[in-house]
């Protein structure tokens, strides 16, 4: 018997391969464990079915209470050979049981903590289509549990690039923010949620208390990409302690209308962000909810100490979205970078200009996705020759070069991801500014 078994390892791997290609994937898990050869071999074939080709690389994983028991996570677990990810997305669906979804979160966070050395870049979808049930009075507090750990465990691997998503809203409910008689901010509330938040009168879907923070030494994480509502209960003190304890020099932002937040929380939110994270030179706002647009704009004076790049999208509907408030100012004196759509420089920069003050800003970069009523505006206020691909504007008494003009960069999906490559553009001789596309 040990002799058979010898010779069928030994022999080659494309007549292995074939023969595995047959298999189902509860024979190929069984096959899985005999070696570290078969290993390799099983657990690659069922990830090349889904694409993982190179998980070590990028590696995407759902995780749905109605799938099937042998699944991509499965064979990711058992495997011997993934030692770090370069990229690891987690995505939450379907799920009604919070008790089910926090068990397959501990089974990833203990494959983390026991195997994985590294997690480079780390991104968490949640895409629930349904609500969560009320969780079982015998487990209280399983779900904040594990994503807690799982949190704690991925910055622990080295994490450099952190990413949440809630797309549905839905595990951020159970809190309510409770505006404070001592003004929108309060610096005894920075990262004690109970003090500026209350418990939902109804019982929550099922938040229990807020995650904690749990390492010691500082984070490597440079860049935090989130949803708003990740900036709020039960998620808001872990994050902002991140923050804290990290030098985070990127932050993505985006807003949706999933939540009705008032125009105070959204303020101490990002007066939050502002405070905590001291080293953010760059950040990108992203706006999908009416209303709060000029709010959201005057905030960005609590970054003015060290923010260099900025990044605004959003739609058309959002930039008119109110008249300009008479007491608006903003003042960012460390900008040189700001990217934007058309609407948005006619917003920001028609007249008055005198309480916009951005003394360091060289360029400037314009997306539109056709031709609009904004464009034209610029169009009258541009001189200069069309051959040579590079205009001249004033603005607030500033000349600004205009480059390569309109391209649609806007996001057609909520769920794509807002952030994009940045490039690098000289900026011209004689102080002009550079309007650029970086998309073309």
């Amino acid at each position: 018997m040990n002799k058979f078994r010898a010779e069928e390892l030994a022999l080659p791997e494309e007549i292995l391969s074939l023969a595995f290609s047959g298999l189902s994937k509860y024979d190929l898990y069984t096959c899985a464990q005999v070696c570290r050869r078969f290993n390799r071999l099983a657990v690659q074939q069922v990830l090349d079915e889904t694409g993982l080709w190179d998980p070590t690389r990028y590696c995407s994983l759902m995780l749905d209470e109605d799938g099937p028991e042998l699944d991509s996570l499965a064979f990711v677990l058992v495997s011997a050979h993934i030692k770090s990810f370069g990229n690891l997305t987690l995505t939450l669906t379907a799920f009604t049981c919070p008790r089910e979804l926090a068990s397959r979160l501990r089974r990833v966070t203990q494959f983390l903590q026991s195997v994985i050395t590294s997690v480079d870049n780390f991104r968490l979808d949640v895409k629930f289509q349904g609500s969560l049930r009320s969780p079982s009075r015998n487990h209280p507090g399983a779900l904040e549990d594990a994503l807690e750990a799982l949190f704690n465990t991925v910055v622990a691997r080295s994490c450099v690039n952190f990413e949440m998503n809630d797309y549905a809203g839905e595990v951020i409910r159970g809190f309510e923010y409770e505006p404070s008689g001592e003004g929108p901010f309060s610096t005894n509330s920075i990262l004690q949620d109970e003090l500026r938040y209350i418990r939902d009168s109804h019982p929550p879907r099922y938040s229990y208390r807020s995650l904690k923070y749990g390492l010691t030494e500082p984070a490597q994480v440079q860049q935090i990409n989130v949803t708003l509502g990740m900036l709020r209960p039960p998620f808001s003190e872990w994050m902002f302690s991140l923050l804290a304890n990290s030098s985070v020099t990127t932050l993505y932002i985006s807003i949706w209308d999933d939540l009705e937040l008032d125009e105070e929380e959204i303020k101490f939110i990002m007066h939050r962000c502002a405070t905590m994270g001291t080293s953010i030179d760059s950040l990108l706002v992203g706006i999908h909810c009416p209303g709060i647009f000029w709010p959201v704009i005057s905030c960005l004076n609590h970054f003015s100490k060290t923010l260099k790049s900025l990044r605004i999208y959003a739609s058309p509907y959002e930039w008119r979205d109110g008249e300009r408030p008479d007491d608006f100012s903003l003042s960012l004196p460390e900008l040189t970078s700001l990217e934007l759509m058309p609407v948005g420089m006619r917003a920001l920069f028609s007249p008055p200009v005198h309480s916009i003050s951005l003394p360091k800003l060289s360029e400037i970069t314009l997306m539109s996705s056709e031709d609009c009523e904004e464009c034209e505006y610029l169009d009258a206020k541009l001189s200069g020759s069309d051959t040579e691909r590079e205009r001249e504007m004033d603005v607030g008494g500033r000349r600004l070069a205009l480059v390569s003009r309109y391209k649609n960069v806007y996001p057609s999906s909520r769920l794509q991801r807002l952030a994009r490559p940045k490039d690098q553009t000289e900026t011209p001789s004689g102080g002009a500014t550079r309007v650029k596309d970086d998309w073309s």
